[in-house]
């Protein structure tokens, strides 16, 4: 992250974070100053700015104690909200003189970034008293994602301060130095006059190159090294892999234990199977470049009464692939079915599966129509098995 910084708040920071730690642990006991400070933060919900200041003077001694004289320039650059804080009035229109302060997450959320810069602040202990009041929250703020995030993200940032631009004469320099746990610290000067100042916490790694690749497989678009979409990218591959090479549906067995009549998808059906009827639809309409997928079912939702899906069982009891049929009254005023999609997966296909219940389709929906364009697969197939209208509306090469 890059922050801008008045040049002389960036020389006294780095002077700062130039001395050695007092301690050579990220988190030394506390004083009780800075108990009673977390207790009132936590009780109050907010913080003067002086409280701030004192709060840091008591755990950042370093410079005699000189960043509590830099408050007020690093809650600015953190983009930090400093507000009016007021004593309740004994009467409701008394007058009261308040501060700048901060409420209690911005604060937790300032004290967060400092830590990040290399300074002896602990906000452990706040962090874990806020998180229970977040944890379960759908939207959050972007200080409140910080303190969600804290335990994930401690020394692993890397923070780098600019000075305001101004023409510097002299000698580039760069100093770099190490403290006691673990933070890198690098600074560049012209002369004697520092213009960035670059923070790397103890675990901070350089970030792996990213860039934007389509997995051959199933499809996705997806950025590399990136830990969100490796694992969206993760459970669509895993779902494209289990309708390609299916392993044996123990649940379809059962149903199917009688006849292809089991593999029946109607609006009783359990819904795992209007689940596996749209995973087969997803299939078809990435197969064959189609905008939509042809199944309002799924598995939280059954398709309405005026859809049927089949599932179509494989030699080994897999889930080898999977129709639709649709009831329309686009070309009778009484309806009709029409058979809107078809997918088998390519190591089931030429199996005989569609043929073993070609016939069993054209019992239970009638001469139904069959949704255009047809592969050539399919006028091919529909040539040797289709009835007689079915073959009438074919093309004629």
């Amino acid at each position: 992250m890059n922050f801008n910084l008045p040049r002389e708040t960036l020389i006294r920071l780095s002077g700062i974070l130039s001395e050695p730690r007092r301690s050579s642990s990220p988190a030394p006991a506390p004083a009780p100053a800075v108990l009673a400070f977390e207790a009132t933060l936590l009780a109050e919900g907010v913080c003067t700015l002086t409280a701030m200041c004192d709060h840091l003077a008591q755990t950042e001694k370093r410079g005699s104690s000189a960043i509590e004289e830099l408050v007020e320039d690093l809650i600015i650059v953190f983009d930090i909200r400093a507000q009016g804080i007021y004593p309740r009035p004994e009467y409701l229109g008394d007058e009261v003189e308040g501060e700048k302060g901060l409420a209690a997450v911005d604060a937790v959320g300032f004290l967060i970034q400092l830590e990040a810069i290399g300074l002896e602040v602990d906000p452990s202990r706040l962090v874990d008293s806020l998180i229970a009041q977040i944890v379960d929250r759908k939207l959050l703020t972007s200080i409140e994602f910080d303190i969600l995030l804290y335990k994930h993200t401690q020394g692993k940032r890397r923070i780098r301060f600019s000075a305001d631009p101004v023409q510097l004469d002299g000698l580039h320099a760069q100093r770099t130095h190490k403290d006691s746990i673990g933070n890198r610290f690098s600074v560049c000067s012209r002369g004697d006059l520092p213009y960035s100042l670059e923070i790397s916490g103890p675990k901070y790694r350089e970030p792996k190159p990213q860039e934007a690749v389509t997995c051959a497989l199933c499809g996705m678009l997806y950025v590399t090294n990136h830990p969100g979409d490796a694992r969206r990218h993760k459970a669509t591959h895993d779902r494209v892999v289990r309708r390609l090479n299916p392993k044996p549906s123990a649940r379809l067995q059962k149903r199917v234990v009688t006849g292809i009549a089991g593999e029946l998808v109607g609006p009783d059906a359990p819904l795992w199977m209007h689940g596996e009827v749209y995973e087969r639809a997803a299939a078809f309409r990435r197969e064959f470049g189609y905008d939509f997928i042809q199944w309002p079912g799924g598995s939280t939702t059954r398709a309405p009464s005026d859809w049927r899906g089949h599932l179509i069982t494989g030699p080994g009891g897999e889930i080898a692939g999977a129709c639709a049929f649709m009831h329309t009254t686009a070309r009778k005023a009484e309806g009709e079915w029409s058979l809107q999609w078809i997918w088998i997966a390519p190591k089931f296909r030429r199996l005989g599966l569609l043929e073993a219940r070609w016939a069993d389709f054209l019992q239970r929906y009638g001469d139904f129509d069959l949704e255009k364009p047809l592969s050539e697969a399919m006028v091919t197939f529909l040539w040797k098995h289709g009835s007689e209208a079915q073959r009438a509306s074919l093309p004629v090469f």
